[in-house]
């Protein structure tokens, strides 16, 4: 997983953490494609991800950190408008647009996702965008177990078997490109470890 951050100068350090998920494509445009099954099968994988709408925004999360943000005096607020993201909804199974709001206090915007650090075409081009990028490891043994029982969780799977099989089909793969491919100049590593093995 990666992260990226932006920030702004505050006297009042506020922060909000956004996952890129609301930048899947819908199901309506993978209905259009001519792999449809391999879409629906390895959705998640970052051709089913709208990368051009991600640099856009953060792009404009870009200028907004660099002219202050939405509380800039360089600006009025007839001038500005709201920082609106997608998210994603799990039980529709699609994107819901412009349902959060960037707080107008915040200072720092967290955004979460496995590929904002991959070094393939277009995806590279945002690390150059945001201030400090921090790459989060795990096992890959740690990763498949923890996705199986989030898929379970979910509910989309009910059966631990169709879950790692879920897992061994579609995130694997994912992970193991993304392992494969981290972009330069990653700020900090971090690895992720069990929660028996964390230091309270």
């Amino acid at each position: 997983m990666a992260d990226a951050v932006l920030r702004r100068p505050s006297d009042s350090p506020f922060a909000i953490c956004l996952s890129i998920d609301g930048f899947h494509y819908r199901r309506s445009v993978l209905d259009t494609l001519p792999n449809r099954e391999e879409a629906y099968l390895r959705r998640g994988a970052p051709w089913t991800f709208d990368v051009g709408a991600i640099l856009t925004f953060i792009w404009r999360l870009r200028e907004w950190a660099d002219c202050g943000g939405l509380n800039s005096s360089s600006v009025t607020s007839q001038e500005v408008e709201p920082i609106l993201a997608p998210s994603f909804d799990h039980a529709a199974e699609d994107p819901v647009p412009d349902s959060v709001h960037i707080p107008e206090n915040a200072s720092i915007v967290v955004l979460e996702g496995n590929y904002l650090l991959l070094g393939e075409p277009y995806w590279r081009g945002i690390p150059s965008l945001v201030d400090l990028r921090v790459f989060v490891n795990a096992d890959l043994d740690v990763m498949r177990r923890r996705l199986a029982n989030r898929h379970i969780g979910a509910g989309i799977e009910s059966d631990l078997a169709d879950a790692y099989g879920r897992v061994n089909r579609n995130d694997m793969v994912n992970a193991i490109l993304v392992l494969g491919k981290v972009c330069e100049g990653v700020d900090i590593f971090v690895e992720s470890l069990e929660d028996s093995d964390a230091i309270i």
